[in-house]
């Protein structure tokens, strides 16, 4: 069971952040200058899927390593930001820019970098990050029988956001 591990958490966080996209779109609706706010009418691209799948994956093997589990879950988070912003700017690069996709656009947002991203939505990635940490351990716990250090997700956050390690 254990060599189903990645592919298993793969599409678990695949799924949860075409989720997340979809649900953000129908509160926010489209990301232009001229909001629709609480549209109700949700929606992403099936690109999102390998993106936030590789984005959850790789959090989850940041937390496996043991220089970094030793950490707080703050900067734990803030390391996870890091990357997620950086991963999004490329896939934004390689998908938007080369490809011609055009599956999203911020250049009409502040802090933004050539349109792939907005350093604004570094807030959310952090607000974000501690429950893919939660659920990266959740799974592995509940499915693989691994140790969980983050058993409870309320406590996560708290954790993170008072920038304490218990």
């Amino acid at each position: 069971m254990k060599r189903y591990k990645y592919p298993i958490l793969f599409i678990t966080f695949g799924l949860v952040y075409v989720f997340l996209e979809v649900f953000y779109h129908s509160i926010v609706g489209d990301l232009t200058p001229q909001w629709k706010y609480l549209s109700f009418i949700g929606y992403t691209s099936l690109w999102v899927f390998p993106i936030g799948a590789i984005c959850g994956v790789i959090l989850g093997m940041l937390n496996e390593l043991k220089h970094v589990k030793d950490i707080r879950p703050s900067f734990q988070c803030i390391i996870g930001t890091i990357l997620v912003l950086i991963i999004e700017y490329f896939s934004g690069y390689m998908l938007n820019m080369k490809l011609g996709l055009n599956i999203w656009d911020y250049s009409f947002l502040p802090l933004q970098i050539n349109g792939q991203i907005s350093l604004l939505f570094a807030l959310l990635w952090f607000c974000i990050a501690p429950l893919a940490l939660w659920l990266d351990e959740f799974i592995k716990w509940v499915v693989f029988d691994e140790v969980a250090e983050y058993k409870n997700l309320f406590k996560l956050y708290k954790q993170v956001f008072t920038f304490k390690k218990n």
